[in-house]
Parts: structure tokens; C-alpha cells; sequence
């Protein structure tokens, strides 16, 4: 199953990922398994982390509300304590009337790609427990984030 408006999740990153906003994320004693690398679980976690500052920094919002409705993740290469801080990129790849679609890169400290990630993210109604259209200014500032408007990277 693909997620609605898009393609299979990609393996390879797409060109020019390294221009898209990005974060840098610790990566902490919990994050790592019995096998000395990041957890399959680690992963939505990082990925979550990176799209909730993207968004609170575009919608300006300390919490802003949406939630994840899709989730797929290509697992690449292992990523070790030592590969720390590791750091996420983010596009937007599509933004609909209630939803829109995040393309992420994780990579180790060395610059390595270690991940990639297609999310889909609904709006979110706390009141009516539901999702919501995206306002104007919601859907204006995504689209400044899509990789076509970003220039240069993001938070670096």
C-alpha cells in the first residue's frame, strides 16, 4: 500500500535532500538496543521530532496540531551511538486540504545516509477529536518548506 498522492517510499534520498530544512537530534541510551544501534522504533521518533520543530517553526505554533495518519521507513544502515547527533532533513512533498506528505533523510554525523522516510500528517481537531482542514496560512507556510521553495537548507 502507498500512501494517497504519492509513490513508493524511496530507498536511495532524493537529489538535493541535503538543501531541504533540517535538525540535529542526540541520540540517547534509550534510542539504542542490545545490539549497540538505533532501534526500529527509534526511527518515527527521530522522524516525529524533526517534522514537529519544521512545523512549529512555520506554523509558529510552541504545539501545533497534527497527527501522523502513514508511516513508511526504509531502513538503509545501521545507525551506532557513535553516529551521533544524527541529522534529519524534511521536504514536503505534497499538501492537500487536510493532510500533507514529509520526505525525510536521517544521516550519522560522518553525512552517511542511514534512512529514508515518507510521512503522511493530518491536521488535527483536539475539540472534536478529528481531522481538520489546514487554514491558509497552515497550507502557505507548508508549501514554503516543499523542496522547490527551499533554498540553501534549513536549521544548520
Amino acid at each position: 500500500m502507498t500512501l494517497e498522492g504519492t509513490s513508493h517510499l524511496r530507498r536511495e534520498p532524493p537529489a538535493g535532500y541535503d538543501r531541504w530544512w533540517s535538525t540535529d537530534l542526540q541520540l540517547w541510551w534509550r534510542d539504542i538496543d542490545g545490539y549497540g544501534h538505533l532501534t526500529a522504533t527509534g526511527y518515527p521518533v527521530m522522524y516525529g521530532e524533526a517534522i514537529g520543530r519544521l512545523v512549529s517553526a512555520a506554523w509558529r505554533q510552541h504545539e501545533p496540531d497534527f497527527v501522523v495518519a502513514e508511516l513508511q521507513v526504509a531502513y538503509l544502515r545501521e545507525v551506532c551511538r557513535q553516529d551521533g547527533p544524527v541529522r534529519v532533513y524534511v521536504g514536503i512533498a505534497r499538501v492537500g486540504r487536510a493532510s500533507f506528505v514529509a520526505e525525510m533523510v536521517l544521516c550519522a554525523s560522518d553525512g552517511g545516509v542511514c534512512s529514508t522516510s515518507r510521512v503522511r500528517h493530518v491536521a488535527w481537531d483536539p475539540e472534536r477529536r478529528g481531522a481538520r482542514a489546514l487554514t491558509t496560512a497552515e497550507r502557505e507556510a507548508l508549501v514554503a518548506a516543499s523542496p522547490a521553495a527551499v533554498r540553501g537548507g534549513g536549521n544548520r
